[in-house]
């Protein structure tokens, strides 16, 4: 029968607590600053008002049946804007504030139709009419550009502070009824 030497014990505590410690100070870390804008030092929080929902178009309905679809294709987001450390989280405005959608697929990618951006009484940005439709391949990507300057040539391709990969609430499956 083998002995455990410290060496031994230390290693093996090291490892059993190790994982807890570090999602810990992850977890810490994104509570305070779910998303974090480097270059301006500055947190966000981001709240699904509706959705995110990801769109399946109807067929065969023409032009009126596109009118006629449920509220439910568009998503609703709101996003506060605070510096990064306040535990206040007071509420920063930015007279340049871009947040789209964007849609990653094999060999390209695109943006999405334009969305409504309002602020709210409470300081936050009520980004609404968002759109994500459903396709055969590929994801969708919230993206973010905040400035204190005005940008006259905004690229959505490539001016970006921030974006994240989209996880949907509605089910991804198409079914055809016939």
């Amino acid at each position: 029968m083998k002995i455990l030497n410290f060496k031994s014990i230390f290693f093996m505590a090291l490892l059993l607590f190790t994982p807890l410690t570090f999602s810990q100070t992850i977890e810490d870390y994104n509570e305070s600053c779910p998303l974090y804008f480097s270059d301006l030092d500055v947190c966000a929080e981001i709240k699904w008002v509706n959705g995110p929902n990801l769109h399946v178009g109807r067929h065969g309905r023409g032009h009126r049946g596109y009118h006629s679809m449920n509220i439910t294709k568009y998503s609703t987001l709101d996003i506060l804007f605070y510096k990064a450390g306040d535990n206040s989280y007071t509420p920063l405005s930015f007279p340049f504030i871009k947040v789209y959608p964007w849609m990653i697929m094999h060999g390209m990618e695109h943006g999405s139709r334009p969305v409504v951006i309002n602020r709210l009484s409470n300081g936050s940005y009520r980004v609404s009419k968002i759109l994500f439709t459903k396709m055969n391949h590929g994801f969708w990507e919230m993206r973010f550009k905040i400035d204190q300057t005005i940008e006259q040539n905004f690229d959505p391709k490539a001016d970006y502070n921030l974006k994240f990969k989209v996880k949907f609430t509605n089910p991804t499956t198409h079914r055809h009824h016939h």
